[in-house]
């Protein structure tokens, strides 16, 4: 587990995706004494370098985060602005995604990769480990977008675009064809 941040506190939760039961855990900010609920100055900082289920539960969290209530304060505003950004994303997605990174980061954990920045390199061998078990291409480019996400909610470069992701994508399509 990785060291809390200053200003957050770790939360312990249960998600259950497709059935599966599973346990989740989360830094969430810590509410400053006479703040009002649900106006936190801050989202939890990208996990850049830390452990694959780090990652996972950090995007699990900013993936969900609430709309805070209107107190007219600037940190306010730009929660929910992040927040908002979030939303852009129908639910169902969202709930995709996230399995998705769940996956990515068990995969990356598995191979002793990082996987916040993920590099293009390993992106690409995550798509062709998936294609040789045989998943539909509209899988693998689901995936993909759902690493996209996770990059760009980081704001870290996103490794998806890299000439190796897409030429893998390109052959795996080419031989779904066949």
């Amino acid at each position: 587990m990785a060291d809390v941040p200053s200003g957050f506190e770790l939360a312990v939760g249960l998600e259950i995706d497709d059935g599966t039961p599973s346990f989740l855990a989360w830094f969430r900010p810590l509410q400053p004494v006479g703040a009002c609920p649900g106006t936190s100055d801050a989202s939890p900082p990208a996990p850049v370098g830390q452990p694959a289920a780090a990652v996972a539960q950090w995007f699990s969290v900013v993936s969900t985060q609430p709309v805070p209530e209107h107190d007219g304060r600037l940190a306010t505003a730009r929660q929910a602005a992040d927040a908002y950004m979030h939303r852009s994303k129908a639910e169902n997605t969202l709930r995709t995604y996230r399995a998705a990174v769940r996956s990515w980061c068990r995969w990356a954990a598995g191979h002793a990769l990082p996987a916040l920045p993920a590099r293009g390199e390993d992106v690409a061998a995550y798509l062709a480990d998936m294609a040789l078990q045989g998943r539909r291409t509209s899988t693998i480019d689901l995936h993909r977008a759902a690493l996209r996400y996770l990059h760009h909610l980081a704001q870290i470069a996103v490794p998806t675009a890299h000439p190796m992701v897409t030429a893998t994508l390109a052959g795996i399509r080419r031989e779904a064809k066949e």
